[in-house]
C-alpha cells in the first residue's frame, strides 16, 4: 500500500513538476526525446511496473489466507 500511495503521489506532482503525464505514444510521436520526455517515460514504466507488484501480492495474500483459512488443504 505504501509503494502503491507512493507512485499515485509521483503521478500527481507531474503537473506541478511542468511534465504532463503521457500514454506510450509511437515511436514517431515521442521523437525527438529530450530529458524531460524520457523522465516522464521512465516515470510511467516505473509506475506501470509498481501496479504490476501491487497486483501480484495482492493475488499472493488472498491465495496464502485462502489456504491458512481453508485448513491447508
Amino acid at each position: 500500500m505504501c509503494v502503491n500511495s507512493l507512485f499515485q503521489g509521483l503521478i500527481v506532482d507531474l503537473p506541478k513538476a511542468g511534465l504532463e503525464p503521457r500514454t506510450l505514444a509511437p515511436k514517431a510521436e515521442r521523437l525527438p526525446l529530450d530529458h524531460d520526455a524520457t523522465q516522464v517515460v521512465v516515470v510511467e514504466v516505473v509506475a506501470v511496473a509498481a501496479a504490476v507488484v501491487v497486483v501480484v501480492v495482492t493475488i499472493v495474500v488472498i491465495v496464502v489466507v485462502a489456504v491458512v483459512v481453508g485448513g491447508g488443504g
